[in-house]
């Protein structure tokens, strides 16, 4: 999407992006983060694609203006009451890192790379479903090499069978468990994802403050002066 008018940056995590695609109504998928780059993972995961019949031109203009999609996508965005509303436009004229998703998918028995930034999809080749797990590695592999060393700024992720389905149809009560313990765990980080701590923070420095005052005339500056070289101290550790 070429204008980003009303789209709140998201983070990039396995729990957001599978609680946003329920939002939106769809079922029995989820993403999981990968951590290991090797084709026996990714075929590990059974991974799905999916596949429309709109031309890409009407996909992209029905996306951008789809007011259900952009309210379920923004409403993972870090919760903040300082929003600064040239930042984005600002990044773009300055030459700025630009963050988006990418994503790859055999369709048709050619590998596809899915860039938003990218007037229409990219071919890498040939490629059938039992192929994608090294044909993709490889792609992967490739990208991660342009970037300079020790680039940590982005993650893989994958999309596939929500495994509390295939725990419930095997019969696995621990990995169901597992798995809804997961679900727990992101519906909680979510949560907080959505929540404005600066309120609560002022109120907790406000304590801290009139508590150091109660103190004695001096009592706040001696504390703040022991920070500040207890810090400089883990500094000169490093």
């Amino acid at each position: 999407m070429a204008d980003g008018g009303g789209w709140s940056t998201i983070e990039s995590d396995e729990g957001v992006f599978t609680s946003l695609i329920e939002n939106l109504g769809v079922k029995d998928v989820q993403f999981e983060e990968l951590i290991s780059l090797d084709a026996d993972t990714i075929r590990s995961l059974s991974l799905r694609h999916f596949t429309t019949g709109f031309p890409p031109d009407l996909l992209g203009e029905a996306l951008s203006n789809s007011e259900p999609i952009r309210t379920a996508h923004n409403a993972f965005a870090r919760s903040s009451p300082f929003v600064d509303e040239t930042a984005r436009q600002n990044q773009d004229d300055e030459g700025g890192d630009v963050y988006h998703f990418i994503a790859y998918t055999p369709v048709n028995g050619t590998l596809y790379e899915l860039d938003g930034l990218q007037p229409h999809p990219i071919s890498h080749g040939g490629c059938t479903g039992d192929e994608f797990p090294e044909k993709v590695i490889g792609v992967l592999r490739e990208r991660i090499a342009r970037y300079p060393e020790g680039e940590t700024r982005f993650n893989l992720m994958a999309v596939v069978r929500d495994l509390r389905v295939a725990a419930r149809e095997i019969g696995d009560a621990e990995a169901l468990e597992r798995e809804e313990r997961k679900r727990r765990g992101w519906a909680w980080e979510n949560t907080l994802r959505r929540s404005n701590f600066v309120g609560f923070i002022g109120e907790v420095l406000k304590g801290v403050v009139g508590g150091k005052d109660r103190e004695g005339e001096g009592a706040f500056e001696e504390w703040v002066g022991k920070a500040r070289e207890e810090t400089q101290r883990k500094l000169l550790r490093r």
